[in-house]
C-alpha cells in the first residue's frame, strides 16, 4: 500500500473498497445477462414443446378413428388429443415458473389420477406409433 508518500490507509482502503464495489457490479450486470440469456432459450424450447404437442394432438386426431377397439378407443383417443391440444395452448400461455408450480400442485392433488393419465397417454402413442409402421 505504499502507492506513494501522501496516500493514507483509509484513502487505499476507499480505493479498494470501490473496486470492489465495481467488480461486484459488473458480476451482477453478466449474472443478469446470463439469467436473461437462459430464460430466452426457455422460452424457445417451451415454444418447440407446445408446438410438438399439437403435432401429436392432429395426428392422434386424424388416426383415431383408425384405432382397433371401435368407437370407444376411438373416442378416448380423441379426447387425450384434445387434451395434448389444451397442454399445447397452455404451455404457449404460461411462464416456466408457473407451468412448475402447476405441475407440482396437480400432482401432489391427484396423484393416482396423474398416473392413470400418464399410462393411457403413453399407451395409445405406442399404439399409434406402432400402427404407422
Amino acid at each position: 500500500m505504499s502507492q506513494g508518500p501522501n496516500i493514507t490507509l483509509d484513502e487505499s482502503n476507499g480505493r479498494t473498497a470501490n473496486r470492489m464495489r465495481e467488480t461486484a457490479s459488473g458480476i451482477c450486470r453478466k449474472a443478469s445477462e446470463y439469467g436473461r440469456n437462459a430464460a430466452g432459450k426457455v422460452d424457445e424450447g417451451l415454444r418447440s414443446v407446445a408446438g410438438k404437442l399439437e403435432n401429436a394432438s392432429s395426428s392422434m386426431h386424424r388416426r383415431a378413428d383408425g384405432l382397433p377397439g371401435g368407437q370407444r378407443v376411438s373416442g378416448i383417443a380423441h379426447k387425450a388429443a384434445d387434451g395434448l391440444h389444451s397442454a399445447a395452448e397452455y404451455v404457449r400461455t404460461h411462464d416456466t415458473n408457473t407451468i412448475k408450480h402447476d405441475t407440482e400442485n396437480t400432482l401432489r392433488r391427484h396423484p393416482v389420477q396423474s398416473l392413470v393419465v400418464a399410462a393411457v397417454g403413453g399407451f395409445l402413442v405406442g399404439r399409434m406409433v406402432r400402427n404407422a409402421r
